[in-house]
């Protein structure tokens, strides 16, 4: 049976439309400091509003979107005025019933890493996104190395710089997050995520609170790879330490760094968009045969008590 999009689908974050900007800090830094960083904006009836995302914050936050309206009522009330002020519409809704191959060829063509799941009434059934598919991937090999597909062209920080420099340099280069090097090796990353993290700590104080070190925020423990391993260990590494990205290291020297979506397009042009679709569909009919097993042997055990 072929796999459509509700198949698949995974709950996504959501804000109302009317809920303050701050409430979407609150979602994407989440309770252990790595939310999600899209999140949906939804009318109260659930239909589908809107699209806001860390970039979308940071730029915010950085005077690139509301520049009048944060004149008038400054950074601190910014967070105040309501989600769909600065949310994007969304063009990338897909209907439930539509066949995973379809969607994912989509995803593709387009270099997506979303595609919203809606119901006939346009109301918000969940999300696909590069996470959801790159599981279905993994165990792999592509015969492609990592050097092949990671992206060279970086922007650093150094741990000594302020979080506002950070935030510029995310912001001007559309860059969600910055390896921090000094004397030409890494020292860790700093994301999209730990800026904002900084900021809903210390509401009281935003300019106090970019004007913090890096190195103060930023994760030392480095997910990474070698230019010279093979795409699946990549892919590998993105699932199992579940990170957005990995950089890509010769020696203690960032070469360059793979996302999902880089790794999700890498991917495909091996399989193709069909052969992708063929492994998620494979895979998935093959969890949910043994989910089925594993319930039926659990039952059968506490009928037997």
């Amino acid at each position: 049976m072929t796999l459509r999009l509700r198949d698949v689908a995974e709950a996504a974050a959501t804000v109302l439309w009317d809920e303050p900007l701050l409430k979407v800090l609150e979602v994407m830094v989440g309770e252990g400091g790595e939310g999600p960083y899209r999140v949906v904006v939804l009318a109260r009836h659930g239909a589908v509003r809107g699209l806001i995302t860390g970039r979308i914050v940071l730029e915010v936050l950085a005077g690139w979107r509301a520049s009048a309206l944060r004149l008038k009522v400054g950074l601190r009330g910014l967070l105040e005025e309501p989600v769909h002020v600065f949310a994007d519409e969304v063009y990338n809704a897909l209907p439930h019933w539509l066949g995973l191959t379809s969607a994912i060829r989509y995803m593709l063509e387009n270099r997506l890493g979303y595609v919203l799941v809606v119901d006939e009434h346009a109301r918000l059934a969940g999300i696909v996104e590069e996470k959801t598919i790159l599981p279905y991937l993994a165990g792999k090999e592509y015969g492609v190395r990592v050097g092949e597909v990671m992206e060279r062209d970086l922007r650093t920080v150094t741990p000594e710089e302020p979080l506002r420099a950070a935030l510029a340099k995310m912001v001007t280069h559309m860059r969600r997050r910055l390896p921090v090097v000094r004397d030409g090796e890494v020292r860790g990353i700093v994301t999209a995520t730990d800026i904002l993290s900084a900021i809903l700590s210390n509401l009281g104080k935003l300019k106090e609170a970019l004007n913090r070190s890096v190195r103060e925020v930023m994760e030392r423990n480095i997910t990474h790879v070698n230019p010279d391993e093979d795409l699946g260990v990549a892919i590998r590494r993105l699932v199992e330490e579940d990170v957005s990205s990995v950089l890509v290291l010769s020696g203690n020297r960032v070469e360059g760094i793979v996302t999902r979506l880089d790794a999700l397009l890498a991917a495909a042009e091996v399989l193709g968009a069909d052969g992708v679709a063929s492994i998620v569909e494979a895979r998935h009919r093959w969890r949910g045969e043994v989910s089925a097993w594993r319930s039926g042997r659990t039952l059968k055990n506490n009928e037997a008590h």
